[in-house]
């Protein structure tokens, strides 16, 4: 719908070298961001342990931080989890005036 607006990213790397270029490409991304303030940056990272999946993500505009949340979800895939957790927060997103561009970043929290 709006190929342009939305920028999704994930974690890929294989090895070291893949890694530290995906980190290297993480930054670039952040270092734009810090330059368009009309712009929405959303980090968000599931996890399933003992049946139970947690899910925490952030929405970041203008160098604040407008939401910080913490799911946990009983009988439910981190995949679901997940996607639950990124689509409550592109809705917030949406809600904010002047966002130009969103930026989602998931599964970082891993490296």
């Amino acid at each position: 719908m709006f190929p342009n607006h939305f920028s999704f990213h994930t974690v890929n790397y294989k090895n070291t070298n893949t890694k530290t270029a995906y980190c290297n490409k993480l930054n670039k991304i952040f270092e734009e961001f810090l330059l368009n303030l009309n712009t929405i940056f959303i980090i968000s990272n599931a996890s399933v342990k003992k049946k139970v999946a947690t899910s925490i993500s952030h929405v970041q505009k203008d160098h604040n931080i407008i939401a910080k949340t913490i799911h946990h979800i009983m009988n439910i895939t981190s995949t679901e989890v997940e996607l639950f957790s990124i689509r409550c927060k592109i809705n917030q997103a949406v809600q904010l005036p002047n966002v130009d561009q969103i930026i989602v970043i998931i599964n970082a929290i891993l490296l």
